[in-house]
């Protein structure tokens, strides 16, 4: 995908991340707090802390997908294999 190319789909994939996303968060909340959402007494930083650990898991799950779709292009198997011969 050239650049011109990510620059007119980029605002549908963002819509789509987003909605993506407020998914993700209602179901960690849900999962979290049960159907009846979070307690009356709960802190503003113990929300940071669920959030801070969702964010990290989704930032691993991203550089792990990232990652393996990147040795799977050819251009990387190319040079993959050209270093292996040197």
């Amino acid at each position: 995908m050239s650049t011109g190319d990510q620059n007119t789909q980029q605002p549908c994939v963002k819509q789509q991340i987003q909605r993506k996303l407020e998914e993700l968060a209602a179901l960690v909340s849900q999962q979290e707090y049960g159907p009846d959402g979070p307690p009356k007494d709960l802190t503003f930083r113990e929300i940071e802390e669920v959030g801070y650990q969702v964010g990290q898991l989704a930032a691993q799950k991203f550089e792990s997908v990232v990652t393996a779709r990147h040795h799977q292009h050819p251009e990387t198997k190319q040079h993959q294999r050209n270093s292996e011969e040197s």
